[in-house]
């Protein structure tokens, strides 16, 4: 290499006499290198301005950028002797060929110094194609030396890198060497701020959700509002989701809840109500027909509820057929004469079905049987006689520890409900109350119902809630105006 050539980048690289380049404070892509060969270079040819358009002084061109054919070709040939210089596998020797618009074109060292001589290269792509080609043509033929191969792959990542930086060419104008578009642009931020940082992070107490980056031993930016997950215990027969999530329930119709359905409603005769209509069917749905039909439907089916099956039926009527037969037993009894003394163990069968033998012996022996009718003094008179004996068993129930209620006792309030039912319903009502105890009832009775005038309809929001007036006049009624 031409020792008149000088290379300059930052003041990072420096030219020794053989044309091996060496950087001061990186290391080598290659091992075996003297140094990384990124570099810009300027050379200096006394006769510059002879290949440099020619200009006038009063030309408008002269004050624009101008980048020479010479100058770009100069560059492209130190970077070529840089790469073959570190070839000391010689593995750019071979020649490789490539289809260019349906010609075959020969690529290889020799072509590559004839065209940096001849100044033939207009583009960088140009050059790096030609590099590429018989490097990779290389890579190729050292498929059988690993050695080879590799150095061969590391000479093509250090052309990739020499072509690609773009701080190589400079741009001159007229001498002066112009700021490049890098250069002009605001400083790259730090490689800090550049990190991915991951969202989700563990620290010593859980995990925190944050896009900045947790640095220890470092306080955590005021702004940053940490939030801790504590993780919980694992569960081994975990729920499933129809388990632990609420059952879906049906969205009602909210028209359908506001909407109220009064209906046929019949109104009361009130004041004012003598000549209103005694129906408000302003809310009916249905017309006199339909409501004919369903009232008939709804009735039947009430009387169907209502209808004991058969069952029941044969039931009742084998315990009235049972009924009978014992009352004609004891009425047979009570006819005979007193002097015939009735055994308990004859009536032992009738045990078996279920019925108080004692009970029937009680009846056959009373004066009178229940199906006979008794006089109203009679009846007041046998009332009293078992209202005294429900007294006498009572108070030695309540005496005694034992509250079971007896047999006899239940038989006794079961006959004096039958007869006070009886009695009262031959009694008037002026044998309960008097005349004036009914009118001070009556005038008790709260009146609540609405009243209206005329035929407005009961039971609406322009209804009078009642018949009273106003009383007493409000605060300003004998105000007098300002004015």
């Amino acid at each position: 290499m031409d020792e008149s050539v000088i290379n300059h980048v930052n003041g990072i690289h420096t030219a020794t006499t053989e044309g091996h380049l060496k950087r001061k404070s990186h290391p080598s892509p290659l091992g075996d290198s003297p140094g990384s060969p990124i570099i810009g270079t300027e050379t200096k040819r006394p006769k510059m301005s002879e290949k440099i358009s020619e200009c006038s002084e009063d030309s408008p061109t002269r004050k624009n950028t101008e980048v020479t054919q010479v100058e770009f070709n100069d560059v492209l040939a130190i970077i070529f002797h840089v790469i073959h210089d570190l070839d000391k596998h010689e593995v750019m020797a071979a020649v490789a060929f490539s289809m260019i618009n349906g010609e075959k074109v020969e690529h290889s060292v020799q072509v590559i110094r004839s065209k940096l001589s001849d100044a033939q290269y207009s583009s960088v792509l140009a050059f790096k194609d030609d590099i590429s080609n018989i490097l990779k043509q290389a890579i190729t033929n050292s498929a059988q030396d690993p050695v080879k191969q590799e150095h061969a792959q590391r000479l093509l990542q250090l052309a990739y890198d020499l072509i690609s930086d773009k701080s190589h060419y400079t741009i001159r104008s007229h001498g002066k060497k112009v700021r490049s578009r890098e250069e002009t642009q605001a400083p790259a931020a730090p490689e800090r701020d550049f990190e991915k940082v991951a969202l989700f992070q563990r620290v010593s107490d859980g995990f925190v959700f944050t896009s900045k980056a947790i640095v220890k031993d470092d306080s955590l930016d005021q702004e940053l509002s940490k939030t801790v997950v504590v993780p919980t215990a694992s569960n081994a027969n975990p729920p499933l989701l129809k388990d632990i999530n609420t059952r879906p329930r049906p969205a009602s119709n909210a028209a359908h809840q506001t909407k109220k359905n009064t209906g046929v409603e019949f109104c009361s005769y009130i004041p004012f109500g003598s000549f209103a209509p005694f129906v408000d069917s302003s809310n009916a749905e249905m017309d006199a027909e339909d409501t004919s039909i369903a009232y008939d439907f709804l009735m039947a089916r009430i009387a169907q509820k209502k209808k004991p099956n058969a069952s029941q039926v044969e039931e009742q009527r084998r315990v009235k057929a049972q009924l009978d037969e014992i009352l004609d037993i004891a009425q047979q009894y009570h006819d005979q004469d007193i002097d015939v003394e009735i055994n308990e163990e004859e009536l032992k069968f009738l045990s078996d079905d279920g019925l108080d033998v004692k009970a029937l012996m009680d009846i056959a022996r009373s004066a009178k049987t229940d199906n006979e009718t008794l006089s109203l003094q009679e009846g007041i008179q046998k009332n009293a006689i078992l209202l005294f004996e429900l007294y006498k068993m009572q108070e030695q129930r309540f005496a005694s520890k034992n509250l079971t209620i007896g047999a006899r006792e239940r038989e006794i309030a079961a006959t004096l409900s039958h007869s006070l039912m009886e009695l009262a319903s031959e009694a008037t009502p002026s044998m309960f109350v008097t005349p004036e105890v009914v009118e001070d009832a009556m005038k008790r009775i709260p009146y609540k119902e609405t009243s209206f005038a005329g035929t407005l309809p009961p039971n609406k929001p322009f209804a009078f809630p009642a018949n009273t007036t106003r009383s007493g006049l409000p605060q300003n009624a004998t105000g007098q105006p300002m004015h």
